[in-house]
């Protein structure tokens, strides 16, 4: 039987060496961090991505592992960061949840303040008086300014495909006003991006904005039986 002096403690390297199952603590730590830590960004993308292929169940999922992960952190201005992404992207369909506004806001008050989600809330809220996300004001001016060909041109060469979809549509409402052709034109691009994403729930938008543009009435139910097809690949989250 091996004994344990009790004349002085007991050395805490012998403790970690029991806890750890190891001889060398030199590239190891006692307490590894949660495999969740470090992975909210990245589950925050799964989120968006999810959700726009229609797959809403399995995007719920990473969006409250996202919140958790960050919550694990202390991190709240980064959790009410998550619950603007998803009020955004409902406002994107023109589904305006007042939960996950008021959410956001609650997760921004308890975590200090949270300066640089501040103004993203005034503005999600319709008042962009302090400022909105520059990539925002930068296409929402050239929407003002009605200039729809330099627009297009930055659209196309967009990294970030979520907000070249989402303007293109916009612009696309915005022009058929005055010229149905380019409206046309600015779908047809959404729709190229959106197939090539597999974003069902955008699909279904361009193509029931294109179905309002056709003139022709055969044309017309044809498109609108495109999106009741494209509807049924969305998975219902209950």
């Amino acid at each position: 039987m091996i004994r344990i002096s009790t004349s002085k403690p007991v050395s805490i390297f012998i403790i970690l060496f029991l806890l750890t199952g190891c001889v060398s603590l030199t590239h190891k730590t006692a307490y590894p961090p949660s495999g969740e830590i470090g992975k909210a960004y990245a589950q925050r993308h799964e989120f968006v991505n999810l959700y726009l292929q229609g797959r809403f169940c399995e995007a719920k999922n990473q969006f409250e592992k996202s919140v958790r992960s960050f919550l694990m952190q202390d991190d709240f201005c980064s959790a009410a960061g998550n619950y603007m992404v998803f009020y955004n992207l409902k406002m994107y369909s023109d589904i305006k949840d007042a939960h996950l506004f008021d959410t956001a806001v609650k997760l921004k008050n308890l975590g200090g303040g949270c300066p640089d989600l501040e103004a993203l809330l005034l503005c999600s809220g319709g008042d962009c008086s302090n400022g909105m996300n520059p990539k925002d004001a930068f296409y929402r001016k050239l929407l003002e300014e009605r200039n729809f060909n330099k627009l297009l041109e930055a659209a196309s060469g967009e990294e970030d495909r979520l907000y070249a979809s989402v303007y293109l549509r916009k612009t696309a409402r915005n022009a058929l006003i005055q010229n149905r052709k380019l409206a046309e034109k600015f779908l047809k691009e959404a729709i190229g991006i959106d197939a090539a994403q597999g974003w069902v729930v955008f699909l279904c938008e361009d193509w029931s904005i294109m179905a309002g543009l056709a003139s022709d009435p055969e044309e017309k139910e044809r498109m609108l039986e495109r999106v009741k097809m494209l509807s049924t690949v969305l998975q219902p989250c209950d």
